[in-house]
């Protein structure tokens, strides 16, 4: 999973690093930043929740929010996507 974050967030940086009429559409470093501290985050919670999955029963429900936290991240970065290809 990391590598998947880690090329969406190579792409986008690349992509929106080319300048529209001269100017830039968005920080792309810092659009690349935060993709990397939402994998980062996502990575920590994973494993703190594989330890503690033999103390408490509710892994199962942090688990889906992960994934779900995993699939709000990735639409934000296609409609991100979407977006620049319109403008482009």
């Amino acid at each position: 999973m990391h590598a998947l974050l880690e090329a969406k967030a190579c792409l986008i940086h690349s992509a929106l690093s080319r300048p529209v009429d001269g100017q830039q559409v968005v920080n792309c470093s810092e659009l690349a930043k935060k993709l990397v501290l939402a994998e980062e985050k996502a990575r920590r919670q994973y494993i703190e929740n594989t330890r503690n999955a033999k103390l408490r029963p509710i892994y199962k429900l942090d688990e889906e929010k992960l994934q779900s936290d995993f699939r709000v991240l990735n639409l934000s970065v296609a409609s991100c996507s979407r977006r620049l290809c319109r403008i482009m």
